[in-house]
């Protein structure tokens, strides 16, 4: 039995549903075919710990990301995606497949986030590989290694 879960995004109720294991395995091939280019570059000649990457390095692998993401992915990825979600509009909760537009137009970075959720509740396990290393790239982001040299 696939299981839903419920997520508040930009001030709107979600709930979102897990695909079937078929539609899964495809979304994963899809996945792997969109991040692996994009991890591949991250760690090309890297020995050890991806977590003291620079920031050449980590454009270099979003650029490779953004080029192999296509628009029959983004589509295919709502349209599935779409099929299991509800939103809350009003007193009805509608299917995300029939209101997208409506409650995504002129908020791509709503969809985004909508789509990074239905990512982790379906790809859980897919994205903890890659948890990590993203976790060790945002503490370097913010909290910079503190300099050893003596001050005056």
């Amino acid at each position: 039995m696939q299981s839903t879960e419920r997520r508040t995004i930009d001030g709107l109720e979600f709930e979102i549903g897990q695909l079937s294991l078929k539609k899964q395995r495809a979304g994963l091939v899809r996945l792997m075919r969109i991040f692996g280019p994009a991890l591949s570059a991250l760690a090309k000649d890297r020995a050890g710990s991806l977590g003291d990457l620079d920031v050449g390095t980590i454009s270099g692998a979003l650029g490779q990301f953004l080029a192999t993401l296509s628009e029959d992915d983004l589509e295919h990825f709502c349209t599935e995606f779409g099929a299991v979600s509800t939103v809350q509009v009003g007193h009805l909760k509608v299917s995300v497949a029939g209101a997208g537009d409506t409650v995504f137009q002129g908020k791509m970075v709503t969809m985004f986030k909508w789509l990074r959720a239905c990512l982790e509740i379906n790809y859980a396990d897919f994205l903890a590989v890659l948890g990590p290393i993203s976790a060790r790239l945002s503490s370097k982001e913010k909290d910079p290694s503190p300099s050893t040299s003596p001050t005056v």
